[in-house]
């Protein structure tokens, strides 16, 4: 009887677990490699910096996501990563909070919040994720470009430059696109026929300005949308969204005066900074198609800002800025994949909205020992047309390492 009674209450418990059916999983990415750098201006002035750096195939994460099963077709789940400094004596944080709207770099975080949301999910209607996500147009490059968006020097589609010495524009860091947007609501249709419509909205997502203490802030509303269509061995891509940018504060202020205790103190007086108005619209339309031999890529992306009342330095920013490029993969044995892109395109600067030509190149080898572990070799080069003179800025960049995933 008591045999029974287990039994009975066993099976009761089991078929409670497959009704609320969860899981958890740890993830991540390691990334630590060697890089040699070198960028030339138009004047002639060469910087090389060599160095065993990380992130160069992929940024290093940690991150974990979950899912629960509601029942009734409904699931709920989340992700929560953040970046890695294995190189570092900071395990995370960053520095990488440069917007190319205004021109300014925000101060970084102790801890680098790549993205965290929470979702809910109903089969045959959609998704709907709320928190900070990655933008319609990052989702489209990073999943349908040959070299996807590394993080070494050449890669048009992605400027994903990991140093601060590289010289060209095509180089620096989140300059092609938004690439995050905090407060975001991202919704995401169920595929039928192949198509997968995403659509997303960030209503007011707020930065403190990290150029001086106190001196106003930043509001960013980031909205877009994406369309993904795979027919066989053909992926196309389209996606656009729009940035704009607010900083409300101009004058400079005196630091208020403050009694702690019995000292008197004087609270850093707030520096002067233009306001900023800008709007900034960013578009990607991606195609490959995988013949089997060979793994074909084409894509074309442009962004362009409408400003008011903005200041920055010639040379700084782009109004408007389209590029071009084509790729190929080729899996040359089970274990090693061969990867080449180019890209070519033009720029606006800022301050004279004059026409400048840049392009770049990626050569990529990889070489597999397993299913989550892989040797590379990336060689990346930039040039562009120099915004003072009548001669050319130079970036090249060659880089080895080991990437782990888990």
């Amino acid at each position: 009887m008591k045999k029974s009674l287990l039994a009975v209450a066993a099976m009761t418990a089991f078929a409670g677990a497959a009704q609320a059916q969860s899981s958890v999983t740890v993830y991540g990415v390691l990334d630590v490699g060697y890089s040699a750098l070198s960028s030339t201006t138009a004047a002639g002035v060469a910087t090389k910096v060599a160095e065993v750096n990380a992130g160069n195939q992929s940024t290093s994460r940690l991150g974990v996501k979950g899912v629960e099963d509601l029942g009734g077709g409904m699931k709920a789940g989340f992700t929560a990563e953040f970046g890695l400094n294995p190189t570092s004596p900071n395990i995370s944080g960053s520095s990488n909070n440069y917007y190319a709207t205004t021109g300014l770099t925000t101060a970084g975080s102790t801890m680098d919040n790549r993205q965290t949301f929470i979702s809910i999910e109903k089969a045959g209607v959609g998704t709907v994720k709320l928190g900070r996500q990655y933008t319609m147009v990052h989702e489209a490059v990073g999943s349908n470009t040959a070299a996807g968006a590394n993080n070494v020097l050449g890669d048009g589609m992605y400027s994903g430059g990991n140093s601060s010495s590289a010289a060209a524009l095509m180089s620096r860091r989140d300059d092609n696109y938004t690439i995050r947007a905090t407060q975001a609501v991202n919704v995401v249709s169920p595929t039928m026929f192949g198509l997968t419509a995403s659509a997303q909205f960030s209503p007011s997502a707020k930065d403190v300005d990290g150029t001086a203490a106190g001196a106003g802030a930043t509001y960013t509303n980031v909205s877009g949308g994406r369309i993904n269509y795979v027919l066989g061995k053909l992926t196309v891509d389209v996606a656009g969204q729009n940035t704009r940018v607010k900083r409300d504060q101009l004058t400079s202020a005196t630091g208020p005066t403050v009694m702690i205790g019995n000292s008197i103190y004087t609270v850093t007086n707030i520096t002067a900074l233009p306001i900023v108005n800008t709007n900034t619209v960013d578009t990607a339309i991606l195609a490959s198609y995988d013949f089997g031999a060979v793994k074909a890529f084409y894509g074309n992306a442009s962004r362009t800002t409408t400003k008011s009342d903005i200041t920055v330095a010639v040379g700084t920013q782009a109004v408007k800025k389209t590029i071009s490029q084509i790729g190929v993969k080729a899996p040359v044995t089970a274990a090693i994949d061969l990867t080449a892109a180019y890209s070519k395109g033009k720029f606006q600067n800022a301050p004279t909205d004059q026409n400048f030509g840049i392009s770049g190149y990626q050569l990529i080898a990889d070489y597999k020992l397993s299913k989550r572990t892989n040797l590379y070799a990336i060689y990346g080069a930039a040039n562009q047309d120099s915004t003072t003179t009548g001669g050319s800025v130079k970036d090249t960049q060659a880089v080895a390492g080991i990437r782990h995933t888990f």
